[in-house]
């Protein structure tokens, strides 16, 4: 298997399969593709003999998207985003009162 690509996310890595399964090239997902905290980049392989077809593939599709006359969002803040951030402001506010109830 050769690397292909690094998906940002599951879900993108997910799509890339599927695009690449229906033009039956045979791919891999390595990473943190499954379970209950699987964010993160994914690596996405394809077999040595499919690797051109499947960078022509992708090729294709970015050239086609870039002609779509609906505008690419920079960021979408997901739900996700949100919960990370609020558990970061509760982990430092349990830290600050932990610290100062030590003094």
């Amino acid at each position: 298997m050769v690397q292909l690509m690094t998906a940002g996310s599951a879900m993108e890595a997910r799509i890339i399969a599927a695009r690449l399964g229906s033009e039956g090239i045979i791919w891999e997902l390595r990473g943190s593709v499954d379970g209950p905290l699987a964010f993160g980049p994914v690596d996405v392989l394809v077999d040595a003999e499919g690797y051109e077809s499947a960078r022509e593939l992708l090729l294709v599709d970015d050239v086609e998207s870039s002609f779509s006359d609906e505008p690419r969002p920079v960021h979408v803040t997901t739900g996700r985003d949100v919960l990370w951030a609020v558990l970061a402001l509760v982990v430092l506010a349990v830290f600050t009162v932990l610290r100062m109830a030590s003094f």
